[in-house]
């Protein structure tokens, strides 16, 4: 990624003092005003990632001009408007607090929009432990902040949680129809075989998310971005249950009520 301009009318009066990670199109900073001297922390996403990526566009041929190629990424940051709004909505309660305002400009060199996240530099969870002994009463408090904040997420970003309500019920269920009747027959399943038994739920999986976000979240074609990702969490849901059957078959209790259907 090139090095960060400060361009935004957002970081006016700011200067950067490190990066902190850089991944894909997104990279993290810790920026200071030179005003006041207060830290904030500043994640930039660039949409595209490169110049690349506006060629492989052009050269498909879905885009036929650079003009073309600003609008389909326009129906891009459109996406990333909406789930900004929701962000700075959710900032106005106390215990989601930290995220100060957001800037979507235009490229200035080329295709494409720059995005900037502005939040409060705040104390690591790693850095307060690193310095202060933890005590049971401070676990249980910490504990009860971070289920505040979780209710807040899902009082005012909840639409993914029906979908995924359904759609993993209809992967467990699926695996367990496929699976259970082997292991009541006290079969020992050969790890190919297991893997191949649950690729259909995870299939469902996949498909179950894209159908949601097309339909029901309204993001039409715009919803296979995701499949990608979640195949990829269908291929690690696999090798994770793959690996919990191998280490679950040996324990004797869990062995005898499953394995012997008793």
């Amino acid at each position: 990624m090139a090095e960060l301009k400060l361009i935004s009318p957002l970081l006016s009066n700011m200067e950067v003092v490190e990066c902190v990670s850089v991944r894909g199109a997104a990279a993290v900073y810790i920026v200071r005003s030179t005003k006041s001297g207060q830290t904030y922390v500043l994640k930039h996403i660039s949409v595209p990632e490169s110049q690349k990526q506006v060629d492989a566009l052009m050269f498909t041929g879905a885009a036929a001009t650079k003009e073309d190629a600003q609008k389909y990424y326009e129906q891009v940051v459109s996406d990333y408007q909406t789930e900004l709004t929701t962000l700075e909505t959710l900032s106005a309660s106390p215990n989601l607090d930290c995220f100060r305002s957001y800037q979507i400009e235009p490229k200035e060199d080329g295709v494409g929009f720059d995005i900037y996240l502005l939040a409060e530099h705040r104390t690591t969870l790693s850095e307060y432990l690193a310095d202060n002994a933890i005590t049971h009463l401070c676990a249980v408090n910490l504990a009860m902040d971070l289920c505040s904040a979780l209710v807040d997420l899902l009082s005012g970003y909840a639409h993914y949680v029906p979908g995924t309500f359904v759609i993993k019920g209809l992967v467990a269920l699926i695996a367990a129809f496929l699976v259970r009747p082997l292991l009541r027959k006290g079969e020992k399943i050969p790890f190919w075989k297991l893997a191949l038994l649950e690729l259909p739920s995870e299939l469902v999986m996949v498909a179950g998310y894209f159908g949601y976000k097309a339909l029901i979240l309204g993001k039409g074609l715009a919803a296979a971005a995701s499949i990608p990702n979640n195949l990829v969490q269908g291929a690690v849901g696999i090798v994770l249950s793959v690996l919990l059957y191998t280490a679950l078959s040996r324990v004797p209790d869990i062995h005898k009520a499953f394995w012997k259907g008793e």
